[in-house]
């Protein structure tokens, strides 16, 4: 190497040696403080079960799902069963499909299985044909066509488990419930990244429990999550210009209830489960994390005035600002990582240090798993066998894979990239 090339390697180490310092703070400040609630809260079941009329939001009503569709003929007709199975005679269930410019038979499919529904049953279906514009327009031209006062979202390849759609819709009884999360499983977990894909969302339940335990949830997943509809409509419904609709909608709605001087519940209900698909190739992984994280970099940006603002609580006081946090750590967090690898190299650095905080990190990302295992107990789905190891094996590889993902998504939130992104479902998996 010349005198130029290691000086250059020289500059860069000391311009950025606090960043490997603070690595460990970062990933400590953006889990611990969830986790730590969440732990308190323990396994304790989410509702009472069975679940009866009286726990649900108008006595004797139902629930307004919202499915927006773009060329989802492969899996519409699954999702669509899954939900025939949730409706009952005291719990009716309409079923809004909003068909956003699809070119393939989506629409098609779902008349034909409104078809074959009987007309007094409790489940009924509704198809609006719409020009093409996105999922936030096609949500909301269901949201303006919903009957009930709570309406849910259902992602067009997800299945619902026995009962999840009233045990989501459940604490809606309390007036201050504007949303509610349900906890997204990922659907046939097999092979290496969706297994690691299993496990983050299994442990993101276990979190977002804690956060709204703490009155701060940021989130409710656009695959199963549930919303007052006239504190919705009122907030301005679902964004359209935005490349994650269902995260900017709970800021939406934060921001209507301070503005109200109004306190705002979002609870987690575990044990509402709905089954999706993740992907399963490296490209469409980095499509899609891509696309998450640049929605969050804009939302984030969009509300800033929503941070450290006292009138929304912990969510403006505590969630946000670790967000600030979370917005620069894929930068920071792979600096670091190149830092080290340089004075690795240069023998400038001991590795020792981070290599045993990564072994301790591993150890806690196993066990914040096996406590969330623990609260989805009750799920009859098995989880893979290797997962326990893949909770392990995240800080030393999948943690790195999803900051390398993302690095993109800083240029699509400032040239404000939108994209549709249809199912990854494929034929062969429906049924399996």
């Amino acid at each position: 190497m010349t005198a130029a090339g290691i000086a250059g390697l020289s500059w860069v180490l000391h311009h950025f040696a606090p960043t490997t310092a603070a690595l460990p703070a970062l990933f400590v400040a953006l889990d611990l403080v969830p986790t730590a609630v969440a732990a308190t809260l323990g396994g304790a079941p989410t509702l009472a079960s069975p679940l009866s009329e009286s726990s649900l939001p108008v006595a004797g009503g139902g629930v307004s799902v919202l499915v927006a569709a773009f060329n989802e003929e492969a899996c519409i007709l699954h999702t669509l069963a899954s939900l025939q199975q949730q409706a009952t005679a005291t719990f009716p269930v309409e079923v809004i499909v909003a068909d956003d410019g699809s070119t393939d038979g989506t629409a098609e499919r779902v008349e034909h299985f409104a078809a074959t529904l009987p007309t007094d049953g409790p489940l009924s279906l509704r198809l609006l044909r719409l020009p093409h514009s996105g999922k936030g327009g096609a949500l909301n031209g269901a949201l303006s066509a919903a009957s009930y006062p709570v309406v849910v979202t259902v992602d067009a390849d997800t299945e619902l488990d026995a009962e999840a759609l009233r045990r989501l819709v459940a604490p809606f009884v309390e007036p201050a419930v504007t949303a509610a999360a349900g906890a997204v499983v990922v659907r046939n977990p097999q092979g290496f990244l969706l297994r690691h894909q299993f496990v983050e969302y299994r442990k993101n339940t276990l979190l977002r429990r804690g956060w709204s335990a703490l009155g701060a949830l940021d989130q409710v997943p656009g695959a199963f999550g549930a919303y007052r509809a006239a504190e919705l409509r009122r907030a301005g419904g679902f964004p359209t210009d935005s490349l994650t609709e269902d995260y900017e909608a709970i800021f939406r709605l934060r921001a209507l209830a301070a503005g109200e001087g109004r306190k705002v519940q979002i609870p987690t209900i575990a044990d509402a489960r709905a089954y999706t698909e993740g992907p399963s190739t490296l490209a469409g992984f980095v499509r899609q994390r891509t696309r998450w994280f640049a929605g969050f970099l804009s939302t984030l940006f969009r509300f800033r005035a929503l941070i450290f603002a006292r009138n929304t609580g912990s969510f403006g006081l505590l969630k946000l600002p670790l967000k600030l946090v979370d917005a620069a750590l894929p930068v920071v967090g792979l600096l670091a990582l190149l830092q080290l690898l340089l004075g690795v190299a240069l023998g400038t650095h001991n590795p020792l240090p981070l290599l045993a905080f990564l072994a301790f990190r591993a150890l806690t990302d196993a066990t914040i798993y096996l406590r969330a295992q623990r609260l989805a107990a009750g799920d009859p789905r098995p989880a893979p066998r290797l997962a326990v190891a893949n909770a392990l094996a995240e800080p030393f590889a999948f943690a790195w894979l999803k900051m390398l993902a993302v690095q993109r998504a800083y240029v699509w939130a400032a040239r404000r990239t939108e994209t549709w992104e249809p199912s990854r479902i494929s034929p062969v998996e429906i049924g399996n």
